[in-house]
């Protein structure tokens, strides 16, 4: 708890101490959006805590928006994410 609060992250009240969502405060939505974001969708692999308060995104400022940046990563990976994952994952990151 100390070190994050050097590092200022922004409030995240769904989260537990390790990272993940506590199933009593999240919505089934961001429960399957935590379990993409972990597995099929690759994205664990980026630090992403308070990314939803950080538009744009990408190094270049060229994604407006976090569905953008799904879409474009959904693209360029090839990880062929439905509709409904799309949204799901979007709706964890924005409990981040």
């Amino acid at each position: 708890a100390e070190f994050q609060e050097i590092l200022d992250f922004p409030p995240a009240p769904k989260l537990d101490v390790f990272g993940k969502l506590d199933p009593k405060k999240a919505t089934p939505a961001e429960l399957r959006g935590q379990t993409l974001f972990f597995g099929k969708a690759q994205c664990a692999s980026c630090p992403l805590r308070g990314v939803k308060d950080t538009p744009p995104y990408l190094h270049d400022g060229r994604l407006l928006t976090l569905d953008d940046t799904v879409e474009f990563f959904n693209l360029t990976l090839g990880t062929q994410l439905t509709a409904n994952e799309k949204q799901d994952l979007v709706a964890f990151l924005r409990a981040l």
